[in-house]
């Protein structure tokens, strides 16, 4: 409930390093909670913990569940997936993520949606390398 507050005017969901965990899709617990907005970046320390809030491209904004207005939504686990991954290559070029863990609901047709979506040639590029290289290697929740 702290989190639209903290990006009003602009729409924001949970997603990154903390809808992972949330998915059991890593196995750390995040020191903040990571979240993406329309609005620029901000990092917030409140009383109920340290806020990281992302921008994130309108072309590639959604992907989540729960929503509704006064309370953030989180991202499904390929958009989890899809906005840390796009978040770092933006930075850092190739991405690498210890022990990913891929859950049984995990889609990879929602991840294909999202690279097409982003407006950047080289930035879908950098993306999709990682994310390809990150799904092949990744263990399925199941195993």
């Amino acid at each position: 409930m702290v989190l639209p507050a903290l990006t009003n005017p602009y729409p924001s969901y949970i997603s990154g390093w903390s809808a992972l965990s949330r998915h059991a899709m890593i196995e750390q617990i995040p020191r903040a909670t990571f979240a993406v907005s329309l609005g620029r970046p901000r990092t917030y320390e409140s009383a109920v913990g340290r806020f990281e809030i992302h921008q994130l491209h309108p072309d590639v904004f959604g992907g989540f569940t729960g929503g509704d207005g006064i309370r953030a939504g989180v991202a499904t686990p390929a958009k989890a997936l899809f906005d840390t991954v796009y978040l770092l290559a933006t930075r850092n070029g190739q991405v690498t993520l210890p022990e990913l863990e891929l859950p049984d609901d995990f889609d990879p047709g929602e991840l294909q949606h999202w690279l097409e979506s982003i407006p950047s040639t080289r930035l879908r590029t950098l993306t999709s390398g990682s994310l390809a290289r990150l799904v092949a290697t990744a263990t399925p929740q199941s195993a």
